[in-house]
C-alpha cells in the first residue's frame, strides 16, 4: 500500500540501538541491583568506584558487593577493604581509592580526638560508679541506723503510758517528801525525850513569918 508517496511492506524497520549515554548508566545499575539510583551515586562517590568509562566493566560487580555488605549492616573499611580483595583492578585502574595523606591525617586526627573523648567518658563513667558506690553505702548506713532507731522506738513507751508514769512518778515524789518531813519531825521529838529535863533555878529563901507579920503591922496597932 501506497501512501503519501511511500511504499510500505508491512514490516517495521528495526530500529538502531543507539549507545548508552553516560546519564543512562547510573538507572541501569540501579535496576539491575534493585537499588535507587541515588544510592547507586553515593555509594560510587563513597567508595571511589570508577566513574563512567569504567562503569559497564566493574561497576557492576562491585555495586552488588557493596549491597550485599551493607545489607549485612557492615562498616565502611570493611567493604573498602573487600572492594580491594575481590576487585583489585578497581584500586589499580584510579588512584581514588588511595586517601591523599592530608585525608588520612585529618582522619587520624579526627580518630584520635574520638578516643580522648571516650577515654574521658570512661573516666567520668568510673567516677560516676564510684560515687553511686559511695552512695550505696551510705545508703546502707542510713538504712541500718533507721532500723536501730526503730527498733528502739519499739521499746518505749507509748504517749499515753508516758503521761501515766510521769504521774505516777510525782505522786511517790510527793510521797517521799512527805515521808522525809514526817521522818524528820519524829527525829526531832525524840531528840527531845532522850535530852534530861533541865532543872529550875532554886528561888530565893522566904523571910520569917513573924518579920513578914511586923512589917506589914500597922503603925496605931503598937
Amino acid at each position: 500500500m501506497l501512501r503519501s508517496g511511500h511504499f510500505s511492506t508491512g514490516r517495521h524497520q528495526p530500529m538502531t540501538q543507539q549507545p548508552h549515554s553516560i546519564a543512562q548508566i547510573p538507572n541501569e545499575l540501579a535496576q539491575e541491583i534493585g537499588v535507587p539510583v541515588q544510592t547507586v551515586t553515593a555509594w560510587a562517590d563513597e567508595f571511589k568506584i570508577p566513574l563512567p568509562e569504567k562503569y559497564q566493566r566493574n561497576a557492576l560487580q562491585v555495586l552488588r558487593l557493596v549491597k550485599d555488605l551493607k545489607d549485612k549492616n557492615c562498616g565502611f573499611s570493611t567493604i573498602q577493604r573487600q572492594i580491594q580483595l575481590d576487585h583489585p583492578d578497581v584500586r589499580s585502574d584510579t588512584d581514588q581509592l588511595n586517601p591523599p595523606v592530608d585525608e588520612l591525617a585529618n582522619h587520624f586526627n579526627s580518630l584520635r580526638g574520638e578516643l580522648l573523648e571516650l577515654s574521658e567518658l570512661a573516666e567520668k563513667y568510673a567516677q560516676a560508679n564510684y560515687n553511686i558506690g559511695q552512695m550505696s553505702m551510705q545508703m546502707r548506713t542510713l538504712e541500718d541506723e533507721n532500723q536501730r532507731l526503730k527498733a528502739q522506738l519499739r521499746l518505749l513507751p507509748s504517749p499515753e503510758a508516758w503521761e501515766a508514769m510521769q504521774l505516777r512518778e510525782n505522786t511517790y515524789r510527793n510521797l517521799l517528801q512527805g515521808l522525809q518531813l514526817r521522818i524528820q519531825l519524829l527525829e526531832t521529838q525524840i531528840t527531845e525525850l532522850s535530852d534530861p529535863k533541865p532543872q529550875l533555878r532554886s528561888l530565893p529563901e522566904l523571910p520569917a513569918l513573924e518579920f513578914e507579920l511586923r512589917q506589914l503591922q500597922l503603925p496605931f496597932d503598937e
